[in-house]
This record gives structure tokens, C-alpha cells and sequence, in this order.
């Protein structure tokens, strides 16, 4: 079964990888290559730790999953594609593994992959050729990783530009979508259908990220304007169309996060967010570490959130430190790239909000600076050259 990149099952329930191919996704950009990835999952039973390797074959423009290893609880059981026939390019068919576990091994077994994890929920012919214990094992396996992360959406870090004026669409979406580009449009059709809630209760938590401001929805017959109006001057009122860069990047974010308030998600939801800092001040930055904070309390929210900013890092520091958060809410990882691959390596919070490493030369760009300056400035003192 050829692997689909926009599959819901590979990277979200919208396809969250924007890329024209996979070689794309290859460091190098070198076809036939292959990507392998390594996780592991805590769920409430034993953590699962799952080896992937994806396999393009360049000659049939597909890819599929080469190998499957998933280990928990000191046992294991790998699946590997084997490579002697045509690989399968129907959506409805299945490729051939071996597959083992234990001491059982089973060669010519067929395996259908929904994205990243063995499709199970149909009728499985590999459960006809393995064992029941076997067939249980990968059930475990699966389930707990699905049900770990039923839900996952992404936010990239690159907001869609605000028009001036938006229809009322026939059906709110459930999301911001991967680009923010519903928010307003959920702000617009919010007004009509549900008396401005969501704008009501937004105008309440927007302080921190767009200070002095509320917003504004403004009916023009057969469609809506979304404004900002300062709280100081009522008369001043802004199209968001016309607004700074910062505040079409900061509302879908704010918008999502009123949204699960209202609408609290029935599943646990892994929200995966780039830069939420970006084209903001840097003052902007801690509100929004704190509100990510909040949100992860109070609703059934995870996120993965990579960013630039030392402030963000320094604020989730701090409210550790002040005791209104543990060090086990938040987890802190660099990516570093090593021959070629990306490696992340977790970097430990206590209690004081110390740490106990930190990359060399990672957020040291304000110190260099500040000594350059000194130096400069010593020397015009000094009459140096």
C-alpha cells in the first residue's frame, strides 16, 4: 500500500507537512532516499517506542514503509517490507512484511499501513496468519498511540494575510486551520449565530498580546468587517485588513484557544504550533508563554510549540520558579543537526527554573552584543584605534 505524505494518519488530520514531494522531506534532497523516525510515546500503560523507516522508491513515484519496530514493556515486534515483487500502488491493497515477534517469524504476511501505524480496523489478513498473542501485541501498540493522540493540529508560522471583508460561511469550522486562515471567519459567522460569544469572551483574554485594543465585528449587508477598536478612543477603528503584521499572526492563535473554552474537545487534542512569537514584540512574548501554560491546565490540550524566543523560555522558567507551574508541565528540547540528522535532546527544568544544560551559543546573540558594544565604547574612551 503506497504511502500518502497528505495522509491524516502521517502528519495530522489536515496533512500537515506543506511540501511538493517527499524528497523534500530528505536531507540532501537525494532521491531513492528514505526518512527514519524514532519516538516514544507515554500513554498510562507502559511507554511505546516506535522505530519507522519510510522508503521512497523513486522508479514508481511512491513510498512506503520499509521497516516498524515497537517496543514497550521489554517486548518488541518488527515488520520489514519485502522487496522482491512490484510494490503495491493500489490505495486498497496491501504490501507483503515479514513479521516478527518472540521467537515467531512470519515471511509473506500482508500489511496495510494507515500512514505511520498498521491499519487494523478493517479485516486484517496478517491477523489471520499470526498468532493471537502476536496480533494483540501490535492491537496494544496501536491503540495506545492512537489513543495518546486522537486529534492533532497544526498552526505553521506563516498566518494567512486578513481580508477586509468576509462571508458568513454555511458551516463554522471546527478548526483555525493550518494557516489560521478560518479565524475570522469563525469571529464573522460567531456574531451571527451565536450572539458574539467567542468575541465577547476573545475581547476579555486579548489584553496581553494586543494591549489597548478590542475587536470588533461590524455587519455590511451580506457579509462582515472584522475592526480593531481602541478601548481608549471609541472613534478609532482599524480594518484588521490594515493592521501590523503581528496582530493577523497572534488572533488565530487567540482565536483557537477561545474556541476549546467555548467548545471544550471530547479527545485529548496535540496542538502543534511554529513560531506563535513571530512578527510580535518581544514584550507580547511572555503573555503568550502564559497563556499556553493556562490553556494546557484548563482543557484537554497539548502543545508542541517551537520557538525563537528567549523570553517565551524565560517566562515558562520563571513560573516554575514562582510555583504556579511543575517542572513536569513542561518539557524543553533543542534540535541540533548532526551529520546530517536531526537529533533532540531534552534540556531538565527544577524546581528554581534552572537548567541543567544549555547549547553553547543558543540566545548569547544580546550578551555578544552588549560586550562588542562596551569594547567600542572603551576604546573611543581610551583614544585606542
Amino acid at each position: 500500500m503506497p504511502l500518502d505524505i497528505d495522509d491524516p494518519g502521517v502528519f495530522g488530520e489536515n496533512g500537515i507537512i506543506p511540501v511538493d514531494s517527499f524528497t523534500d522531506l530528505i536531507h540532501g534532497h537525494r532521491p531513492p532516499g528514505n526518512i527514519d523516525l524514532e519516538i516514544e510515546v507515554a500513554t498510562d500503560g507502559e511507554p511505546v517506542h516506535l522505530q519507522v523507516t519510510v522508503q521512497s522508491i523513486d522508479e514508481y513515484r511512491i513510498q512506503v514503509v520499509s521497516s516498524w519496530k515497537a517496543t514497550s514493556g521489554g517486548r518488541s515486534v518488527g515488520l520489514t517490507w519485502e522487496q522482491d515483487g512490484i510494490p503495491v500502488t493500489s490505495s486498497n491493497r496491501a504490501d507483503r512484511y515479514s513479521v516478527v515477534y518472540e521467537d515467531e517469524r512470519r515471511i509473506g504476511v500482508p500489511v496495510a499501513f494507515r500512514g505511520l501505524l498498521p491499519d487494523l480496523s478493517a479485516e486484517c489478513s496478517m491477523c489471520e496468519k499470526m498468532s493471537s498473542e502476536s496480533v494483540d501485541r501490535i492491537l496494544r501498540v496501536v491503540r495506545s498511540i492512537v489513543q495518546g493522540f486522537p486529534r492533532i493540529r497544526y498552526l505553521g508560522p506563516f498566518r494567512t494575510v486578513p481580508s477586509r471583508r468576509y462571508r458568513i460561511p454555511s458551516r463554522v469550522p471546527s478548526s483555525i486551520g493550518n494557516a489560521g486562515e478560518n479565524a475570522v471567519t469563525v469571529l464573522a459567522g460567531d456574531t451571527l449565530r451565536e450572539q458574539g460569544t467567542l468575541v465577547r469572551i476573545l475581547n476579555e483574554e486579548i489584553s496581553q498580546a494586543i494591549p489597548g485594543w478590542r475587536i470588533e465585528v461590524l455587519e455590511e449587508g451580506r457579509t462582515r468587517s472584522v475592526l480593531l477598536v481602541s478601548r481608549d478612543n471609541p472613534h478609532l477603528r482599524i480594518n484588521l485588513a490594515d493592521t501590523g503584521t503581528g496582530v493577523a499572526q497572534v488572533l488565530p492563535i487567540l482565536v483557537q484557544r477561545v474556541m476549546d473554552l467555548v467548545d471544550p474537545p471530547a479527545e485529548p487534542v496535540l496542538e502543534i504550533v511554529e513560531e506563535p512569537e513571530l512578527h510580535l514584540h518581544p514584550a507580547a512574548h511572555a503573555g503568550l508563554a502564559d497563556l499556553y501554560l493556562d490553556r494546557a491546565v484548563r482543557s484537554r490540550t497539548r502543545f508542541l510549540v517551537e520557538t525563537h524566543s528567549e523570553t517565551f523560555v524565560l517566562r515558562l522558567r520563571r513560573r516554575i520558579a514562582e510555583g504556579r507551574c511543575s517542572p513536569q508541565d513542561v518539557a524543553l528540547y533543542f534540535v541540533d543537526h548532526r551529520n546530517g540528522a536531526a537529533v533532540s535532546r531534552r534540556i531538565r527544568i527544577d524546581e528554581d527554573g534552572g537548567l541543567d544544560h544549555w547549547p553553547e551559543g543558543v540566545f548569547c546573540e544580546d550578551y555578544a552584543e552588549t560586550q562588542a558594544l562596551v569594547r567600542a565604547q572603551l576604546k573611543r574612551q581610551t583614544g585606542e584605534s
